[in-house]
């Protein structure tokens, strides 16, 4: 969680960078959330460091990702910041997406899915037993847990930056990404 956190507040100041001096304002504002990630990453080694010893996931899990709930909230409403006016971002939706960029980042978290689980498998790794995310449903919980780290940097700036390039993803008529946004995307 630790560097997931680290990542998310990276990832807004990599952001924040190109709009020093053309946006001031979205620029200060990138570095306000960044600063605020970077304080709840603080709060999570201090959580672990007040848990009762020997720290069990189980005794910390609530408090930890209530500190990774708080942080996210920091991350979107900064990612809301940087994508141009004509997307409409509502926040991050996970399931059922209907804004054209909650449905790309979930499209290309499916393909990190996807290219990360035989990782954790080749390891001899159970991608079904986690450490933050608990087993529910028969889910690959240590692949939810693995894949954090990677989110911000293989798939939300890729995206991001397609979105600021004017990129736009086409659908079909079931509502579904079409053809060649999903190649895009692949790529």
């Amino acid at each position: 969680l630790t560097g997931k956190l680290r990542n998310q507040a990276a990832n807004l100041r990599y952001f924040a960078k190109s709009r020093q001096n053309t946006m001031p304002d979205i620029f200060t504002r990138l570095r306000d959330q960044a600063d605020a990630i970077d304080q709840l990453s603080s709060a999570l080694n201090l959580c672990v460091q007040n848990a009762p010893q020997p720290v069990k996931t189980e005794n910390v899990r609530a408090a930890l990702m209530n500190i990774e709930a708080k942080a996210a909230r920091h991350y979107w409403a900064g990612v809301a910041l940087i994508l141009p006016d004509d997307i409409q971002f509502p926040g991050r939706d996970r399931r059922n997406a209907q804004d054209p960029f909650n449905c790309c980042l979930n499209y290309a978290y499916a393909i990190l899915y996807g290219r990360l689980n035989p990782i954790i498998i080749i390891t001899g790794l159970d991608p079904y037993v986690g450490y933050i995310h608990t087993l529910e449903d028969k889910k690959a919980a240590l692949l939810f847990d693995f894949i954090e780290e990677f989110r911000q940097f293989v798939v939300d700036r890729t995206i991001i930056s397609a979105f600021t390039k004017k990129w736009r993803p086409q659908f079909e008529q079931t509502g579904r990404l079409d053809t060649q946004t999903r190649k895009f995307l692949a790529a």
